[in-house]
């Protein structure tokens, strides 16, 4: 060895390399092992939610009342991003977004001292605001419903009995129990006797709250010692509260029981919810949601979870309830981590079976070490960094999978050469070192370079895909380590040296493919010549590659590739949703439900399905199904999804989306369109006419408003007049009418550690047997009820009128705007850009005023920022590049033969989309990123070898020649493999099967570029 390098020093101390090898390996497992898995990564984002409560109001109400107010208050708050809100009956919501680069826990902080005193500015039966930070991880990993012959407070006992020891679990957030009735104490009050005993209903309510109390006196000292002293009045039973007082009439008490009917119920809280297990009949569930906190293990915590549960069965609850688990996210993770070991084997197989054919079978075992070393230092750094195994960090390591392998086969390549040259092991590691090193190190800089400025993209998304560059460029150098400084090593020590002739006829197969390799290196050599000696084929060559690139990128504008962020891939769980309209009752909505489940019970392929109806007062309407497929099915959920949507088009009423579950961050409608403004009327006008419009559309499907018209609301109006002469003031009005409809709670019994709401309300229900919470009331009865004035009680109807208005059910508001959302989704064969274009020509027909703004969201505005940010970091990135080259070769020109690869190769990526009917995803863009870093790994090789044999002293073609020759068979190898080793992903993955049809592609492509077009521009421009 004729010179020393930094690479020497793993030759010259083999037995430290060795020490090495062993440490990545039982660290890299120890990592695995402790990192904590998760569905998405964890993200810090300034985003708030104001939720306020105003029981019994309207949509309007509620914005006039309190939405407006807390927006005021928000205006002037600094580092304020956007902030949005919803109004509807009986709570607000108001979303507060900071500057992404803020911290969000301060922000709150802020937002809470901002909000302090905005009761004051609200409603006096308002509840006070509750601000919280939203937060990515806090999601529901496990859900798991329960049923059985056992009525709903059964259910809902050995539902709490799960929650409770699981809540104890290390990073359980919380346990959510949903379907199970609630305990409530109802004071049903009788209006005629209120009346007798010319009692309101607010003494009524004063007088249990008097009683549910317990007050601090103080201390007494007796006995020589002291002690405290408390007034216990807390009521405890329903006997407590049937016997509070709430007058005395000569001097005899007149109790509660005296006025009404006093009871316990379980109350629904406006939700029913079914569970059915292998096709038999759906029975009455209860759900359980398990929420982890930041920093936990999935797949740790889901399994601690069930090990629990399963404890509990047959001990604490019984063995014959029926327990399905319904989402498994911990499943989920498994899956993933399972194909990318899977997909790691299987390139590490191909890349062996590859290397034996061209190479031997020691040469192959060597490279294939490659793999499962730099996933074991990727992952030790990883975990050095607090990073967590999340889809995004397996997406990474899958992304480079057929990029790490390029560098091991280049430095095996060239220990086979040299060894076949006569070299001994120890000059055959070190000559590959000296030749490759800056070349190869100059390549994983150049696909390094791609993915670093990716952390630059803004907003959510860049803090949601940061982990990308991090992990690819972890990936990338470990790699690199593993070639140059591992591989080397353990080639010097393991193999053989021989003579040219001798070595070859030693490995066997080896010796036939090289016989064929010369064949072929000849047949590319004589083409090349040839291409080089005419110039008008070299001219028709430019042309068509002109020609190619111009026509393959008109193919997503024209729409013939399809743009989608995330495809939807199969998974075995399916959601079908129904939306009746507006002002249907839980009764009808149950009605349809069963229907539905009349439909499912009898599909064999599915296993499992949980049902909700309802969620409250305000969404009676809706019912949602999780539906689980039978394992042994051979349908996946995609196939059940398209069915299904054909199966129950116009079954129902109402809308029905049978949708899967998505990948990737949450997503808007493919076509969204905002119009905001001041007026709630004029944009109501607008959205209808643009709503006709985009029905015109061909492609549209399920076209609707973010806040759909109600079934209408009855206004009781107020003779101020007539108010006056009786001597009555409205908001008593107000307040016996919410009292008579709604309730009112008047205290809160403590049972164990349950809160019961002690509810009061008038007996005017006509139907008890219906399911849901609203009272089944004439207008009659309302009008009928009095109110107690100095002259007696007298009827409303006296003062008041009733008519029927319309009204919204929801009111939203963007940066305090008033806006309504026209909302579509897309047909099979359809594209978001196109719909949006033509109804962007047939909108120019119709009036807007002045103050009315229209724009558009949802899914377009998701591809628009996200691919114009990743197109700067591509620009960036390409720029990196081009200097990185200048400073190698010592050359402006150089580079550029080098760069005319990256856009050129999006022939292939586009055309080779188009031919397997795969769309542009977030994923394929992804593809296109990384392989503006690969495509030019071959061409500096080249170029490098061309310049060092000119160094040499041969002319320039004959420089030409002679480097793409021996070049031939190592481009071929990375190409291949890198090809093989995507294939099995592009064809078992929906969501990632357009990054590695994008690199299968557009690499295939490049490499034929590479293989003409740089000796072509090599032999024209340079001296």
């Amino acid at each position: 060895m004729n010179q020393n390098n930094f690479w020497d020093f793993f030759l010259k101390h083999y037995r430290v390399t060795y020490i090495i090898v062993i440490l990545v390996v039982i660290f890299g497992v120890i990592s695995i092992w402790q990192m904590p898995k998760e569905s998405s990564p964890e993200i810090d984002v300034p985003i708030a939610m104001v939720t306020t409560i105003l029981p019994g109001a309207n949509s309007r109400d509620v914005e006039t009342l309190v939405t407006d107010p807390i927006e005021q208050k928000l205006l002037n708050m600094e580092d304020l991003d956007t902030f949005t809100s919803t109004s509807r009956e009986g709570i607000s919501v108001v979303v507060v977004q900071f500057d992404i680069n803020t911290d969000g826990d301060e922000q709150v902080s802020k937002l809470r001292d901002k909000l302090a005193n905005i009761a004051n500015d609200l409603p006096s039966d308002a509840e006070l605001p509750i601000i919280e930070k939203i937060r990515f991880t806090d999601q529901a990993i496990l859900v798991m419903t329960m049923s059985g012959d056992y009525n709903s407070k059964e259910l809902r006992d050995y539902a709490e009995i799960i929650e409770t020891d699981v809540e104890k679990i290390p990073f359980v957030s919380r346990v959510d129990i949903v379907g199970a009735p609630a305990k409530e104490m109802k004071v049903e009050i009788n209006k005629n006797k209120l009346d007798q005993y010319n009692l309101s209903i607010g003494q009524v309510v004063g007088a249990i709250r008097a009683a549910n109390s317990s007050l601090p006196i103080g201390s007494i000292e007796t006995g020589d010692e002291v002690f405290s002293l408390r007034l216990s009045g807390e009521l405890k039973t329903i006997e407590d509260l049937r016997q509070v007082p709430v007058v005395s009439i000569n001097n005899t008490p007149v109790v509660l029981q005296d006025l009404g009917l006093v009871e316990e119920f379980y109350s629904n809280n406006g939700s029913l919810s079914r569970l059915s297990v292998a096709g038999d009949k759906s029975e009455p569930a209860v759900t359980l949601y398990v929420y982890k906190s930041t920093g936990g293990d999935i797949i740790g915590i889901v399994d601690q979870v069930q090990t629990l549960v399963e404890e509990l069965i047959g001990t604490s609850i019984p063995s014959d309830l029926d327990l399905a688990y319904i989402e498994n996210w911990a499943d989920m993770i498994k899956v993933d981590l399972y194909n990318l070991i899977f997909s790691g084997l299987q390139t590490v197989i191909l890349v062996f079976l590859l290397l034996v054919l061209f190479l031997g079978w020691r040469e192959a075992l060597l490279a294939s070490l490659v793999v499962p070393l730099t996933f074991f230092i990727t992952f030790i750094c990883l975990s050095y960094l607090d990073y967590t195994i999340n889809f995004l960090t397996l997406f990474s390591l899958i992304l480079a999978l057929g990029i790490l392998v390029d560098a091991s086969i280049v430095v095996v390549e060239s220990l086979y050469q040299n060894l076949g040259a006569g070299q001994t092991p120890e000059e055959a590691a070190h000559n590959t070192t000296q030749e490759f090193a800056l070349p190869l190190i100059s390549g994983t800089l150049t696909t390094v370079l791609v993915f670093l400025p990716m952390m630059l993209t803004s907003g959510i998304i860049g803090k949601f895909i940061k982990s990308i560059p991090v992990t690819i460029t972890i990936v990338l150098f470990s790699s690199l380590f593993v070639s140059l400084g591992i591989l080397t090593t353990l080639g010097a020590r393991f193999l053989k040296s021989k003579h040219n002739t001798e070595y070859f006829s030693h490995v066997g197969i080896a010796k036939k493919m090289d016989t064929y390799s010369k064949v072929v290196k000849n047949k590319y050599l004589n083409i090349l010549s040839d291409v080089l000696s005419d110039k008008i084929k070299q001219k028709n060559i430019y042309i068509g590659l002109v020609v190619a690139f111009i026509l393959s990128i008109s193919l997503p504008i024209i729409g013939l590739v399809s743009v989608n962020m995330f495809p939807a891939s199969n998974y075995d769980t399916f959601y079908i949703d129904i939306t009746n309209p507006i002002g249907t009752t839980l009764d009808e909505t149950n009605e349809s439900a069963k229907t539905l489940e009349s439909i499912l019970v009898q599909d064999e392929r599915i296993d499992t399905f949980v049902m909700k109806i309802g969620g409250g007062a305000t969404t009676p309407h809706t019912a949602n199904f999780i539906i689980k497929i039978n394992p042994d099915s051979k349908d996946q959920s995609l196939n059940l999804i398209d069915e299904y949507d054909k199966k129950l088009a116009g079954l129902f009423r109402g809308e029905l989306v049978v949708r899967g579950l998505e990948d990737g961050p949450p997503q808007g409608s493919p076509v969204q369109i905002n119009i905001s403004g001041e007026s709630i009327d004029d944009i109501e006008k607008l959205a209808g006419n643009y709503q006709q419009i985009l029905g015109t559309i061909p492609g549209t499907q399920n076209i609707r408003l973010s806040s759909p018209e109600s079934n209408g609301e009855f206004v009781l109006s107020v003779d101020r007049v007539k108010a006056k002469i009786y001597n009555v003031d409205p908001t008593i009005v107000a307040g016996l009418l919410r009292s008579a409809i709604t309730g009112t709670t008047a205290t809160v019994i403590k049972e164990g550690q349950t809160d019961i709401d002690v509810i009061v309300k008038y007996q005017i229900d006509t139907n008890k047997d219906s399911l849901g919470l609203a009272p089944s009331v004439t207008l009659d009865t309302i009008k009928g009820l009095t109110v107690a004035t100095p002259s007696g009680s007298v009827p409303i109807s006296m003062f008041t009128s009733v008519e029927l208005t319309n009204s919204r059910s929801v009111i939203e508001h963007e940066d305090g705007k008033r806006q309504i959302k026209i909302l579509s989704d897309v047909a099979e064969g359809f594209t978001a850009q196109g719909i949006i274009a033509e109804f962007n020509e047939a909108r120019n027909k119709v009036s807007v005023a002045e103050d009315i703004v229209v724009d558009f969201g949802g899914e377009q505005e998701d591809i628009n920022e996200s691919f114009a940010d990743m197109g700067k970091a591509m620009i960036l990135g390409m720029f990196s590049i081009f200097a990185l080259l200048v400073w190698q070769f010592r050359s402006f020109k150089q580079p550029i033969y080098v760069m005319t690869s990256i856009p050129l190769s999006l022939i292939g990526v586009l055309v080779g989309l188009f031919v397997v009917r795969q769309p542009l995803s977030f994923p394929g863009f992804i593809g296109v990123v990384a392989l503006a870093g690969i495509v030019v790994n071959n061409a500096i090789i080249l170029i490098d070898r061309i310049n060092s044999d000119r160094d040499k002293g041969l002319s320039k073609i004959d420089a030409i020649k002679e480097s793409a020759q021996s070049r031939l068979q190592p481009i071929f190898l990375t190409t291949i493999t890198t090809v093989l080793g995507m294939l099995p992903l592009a064809i078992s993955s929906e969501t990632w099967g357009p990054l590695a049809y994008s690199i299968v592609f557009g690499l295939s492509f490049s490499t034929v570029l590479t293989l003409f077009l740089v000796p072509m521009l090599y032999n024209r421009f340079e001296k």
